[in-house]
Formats: structure tokens, C-alpha cells, sequence
């Protein structure tokens, strides 16, 4: 089998495998607009799909159909009326958003809350819904003020970001031309929270105009540092002090910190369950690790943006067990999936992916493997 149609194979399982997953627990009319976006476009045709890491994009867009099925008595148009455009399946689905849900072009980084499965999933659907009823960015009701000069640059933001994250790269932006610094803070906590602005804000406009370039770590850890500084002390303030000043005072306290931490790494014995090590069809390799300490935790818990973190007694107690899921690539280990066994029923109590997100079709295929091969249940996850 030539490589295009092992990929295109995968790409169909991984499609199937995502309608399966959502039919089983959907009304008909999600039914009916699935089968009619399938007789009226490719966007769920596995050649839209071949060569693309895993299909992720197609379990993002059957997430996204159920979605905009959600708001169907709020639709401004009948599904039969829409004509299919865009270039991938991505732009596909924008055009048939676009078509349902809005009067006005919408700015694409908004059209990542079709795909979202967290918290804050009506609330930026909403978002998106003012803007194409043609109201304005300023009045959206973002957790971020926009100046008329950040909604310009929101309206302009990379769809790498998320929602949030572009609020403050736009912001960043008003403050300086240095989209690098903007990159960063938008990657930082300050992507995510927007509290204390009468805090920050001074600060990022001190930081933008600071002029030689600062190293991701550097602009992270201040900013970790600033926050710890808040959390302890809610009236602390940057004063006068330069950046300089405070990324001395950063250092200092990571310093600190690396002592603290290693004198509370807290290790355990692996549990009786094995690991995983499997390749798909089409060549990827995949891996599923027992983390076996609280450094392992924390290190988890940090890239996947979730408190996994706070499992460390009950690991340490083998009242759990809390396993790592990801795609082996020459770049190195790219995690996915963190996953909780019970040690003592073998059942998978939960797999949550980056923010506490459901696990894509292609990692639920390769925790369903492993279930098989270990002998696990899987429970509500």
C-alpha cells in the first residue's frame, strides 16, 4: 500500500471514528447536518484529510458541526442554500459557519470556537456571533478592553492562537512593533488571564519599550515571577523599578524555586500496568508513559495547561496511577493526552487532552489500543 492511501485510510477511520463518537450521543437533527454537509461538500471526505498530522483537523470539524447544530433555530439561512468554498477544510467549514451563523465576515481567529471543549465554549461562540450580526470588536464583551488600535490587530491575529492569547498579542502590539515580545507574552500566562490590568498594563507598556530583545524564558519567567509576587503580597507593586531590576529579582527566585522544588520531588514505584509503544498505519509512532514522580507531574501538568500536578499524593499513595500519551517525533515527544488508571479496577477514569479538552480521534484510537492490550476498561472518558 503506496503512502497516499494508508494516509487517506487513516484520515477515513479517524473521520469515522469522530461521527461514531458524537452520533452516539446526539440529537438528529447534529444527524441531519452531517449527513447533508457530507452530500453537499468534501469537508468530511478523507482526501481533504491525507497527509495531515493524524486527521486532527477532522475530529476538530465534526466538534464544530455539532456546534453550530447547537444554534440551529438561531441559523439566518437554510443549510440547502450553502454553496461550499474554501481552499482546506478548515476555510470549508469557515464559509459554511459563515453561512449560518453570520452577516459579516468574522475575523478567523474567532472561528476557533466552533472547535473548543472547555468552559468558556458558549462564551466565545457568542463572540463570534456578534461580530458577524456586524457588531463591533470593542463591544464583543472580551475579558480584554480593545483600543480601536488592538481590534484592528485582533482582526488580523495568526489562528495559531487561541481566542484569549490573541486578545493579548493585539494588545501587545498597541505597544510596540516587536511581534516577537508580542508572541511571547501572548504564550505566557497574560494568554489566559486577564485580571489585574491596572497591574500589567503599566508593566507590558514598560516591557515593550525596553527595547533589546528578551529570550522566551525570560519574558515567561518574569512574568511567572511577577505573578508569585502578586499571589503572596496583593499589594506589591513594579514601582520604579527598571526591567533590568526585575529580571534580576526573576532569577533570583527561580533560583530559589529549583531548590524548593527538588527538595519536594516526591517518586513512586511504577504500578503493574505496562506502557505503551505503538506505530500506526501510516507511520507514526506513539507512546503511553507512567509518571512515576511529582517533578513528572508538574512538568505534565504545565505543558498540558491542567492541575495534574495536584495528583501527587494520591500517586505517591498508588491510590492512582497518571499516564502520559504522545506522538513521538524526530523534534522530540509531543504529549497529547494525559491519562488517570485506577490501579486496583484497571479503569481509565479519565483522558483529558490540553486544557482539560476531549482527547482527537487518532490519540482516543491509541488509548483504545492500549486498553486492549493491557487488559484496562475504559470508564466515561
Amino acid at each position: 500500500m503506496s503512502s497516499d492511501p494508508a494516509r487517506r485510510e487513516f484520515a477515513k477511520k479517524a473521520i469515522d471514528a469522530a461521527v461514531r463518537k458524537v452520533l452516539s450521543s446526539c440529537d438528529s437533527a447534529v444527524a441531519e447536518l452531517i449527513w447533508k454537509v457530507q452530500s453537499r461538500s468534501t469537508l468530511l471526505c478523507p482526501a481533504c484529510y491525507v497527509g495531515r498530522e493524524d486527521a486532527v483537523d477532522a475530529d476538530h470539524i465534526v466538534r464544530g458541526l455539532v456546534a453550530l447544530a447547537v444554534y440551529r433555530d438561531d441559523w439566518l439561512r437554510p443549510l440547502d442554500s450553502w454553496s461550499a468554498a474554501g481552499r482546506t477544510a478548515v476555510g470549508t467549514f469557515s464559509s459554511l459557519a459563515h453561512h449560518l451563523l453570520a452577516r459579516y465576515p468574522v475575523p478567523a481567529v474567532l472561528l476557533s470556537c466552533w472547535f473548543r471543549g472547555d468552559d468558556a465554549t458558549r462564551r466565545c461562540q457568542a463572540w463570534f456571533r456578534h461580530v458577524g450580526q456586524g457588531g463591533s470588536l470593542r463591544t464583543a464583551g472580551f475579558p480584554l478592553a480593545l483600543t480601536k488600535r488592538a481590534a484592528h490587530h485582533f482582526a488580523h491575529a495568526p489562528t495559531v492562537f487561541s481566542i484569549e492569547a490573541a486578545l493579548r498579542w493585539a494588545q501587545v502590539r498597541t505597544f510596540t512593533n516587536d511581534d516577537r515580545l508580542a508572541r511571547q507574552l501572548a504564550r505566557s500566562r497574560l494568554g489566559d488571564e486577564f485580571e489585574a490590568p491596572e497591574f500589567w498594563d503599566p508593566f507590558l507598556r514598560r516591557l515593550a519599550r525596553r527595547g533589546p530583545r528578551l529570550m522566551t524564558v525570560q519574558t515567561w519567567s518574569l512574568v511567572e515571577y511577577l505573578h508569585a509576587q502578586r499571589s503572596v503580597r496583593p499589594d506589591f507593586t513594579v514601582g520604579t523599578r527598571s526591567i533590568e531590576t526585575l529580571l534580576k529579582e526573576t532569577a533570583a527566585w527561580r533560583a530559589e524555586q529549583a531548590r524548593e522544588e527538588k527538595r519536594r520531588i516526591v517518586r513512586w514505584d511504577p504500578s503493574d500496568i505496562g506502557g505503551l509503544q505503538y506505530t500506526t498505519s501510516d507511520g507514526r509512532a506513539w507512546s503511553i508513559r507512567e509518571l512515576l514522580g511529582s517533578d513528572e507531574l508538574n512538568a505534565e501538568g504545565k505543558a498540558m495547561r491542567h492541575c495534574v500536578g495536584a495528583y501527587k499524593r494520591k500517586c505517591a499513595r498508588r491510590l492512582t496511577t497518571i499516564w502520559s500519551l504522545a506522538l513521538e517525533t524526530p523534534e522530540g515527544r509531543r504529549r497529547r493526552v494525559t491519562v488517570e488508571v485506577d490501579p486496583e479496577t484497571r479503569e481509565i477514569e479519565q483522558a483529558n487532552a490540553k486544557f482539560n479538552a476531549e482527547p482527537d480521534a487518532a490519540s482516543h484510537a491509541v488509548l483504545v489500543e492500549w486498553a486492549r492490550r493491557e487488559g484496562l476498561k475504559i470508564g466515561s472518558c
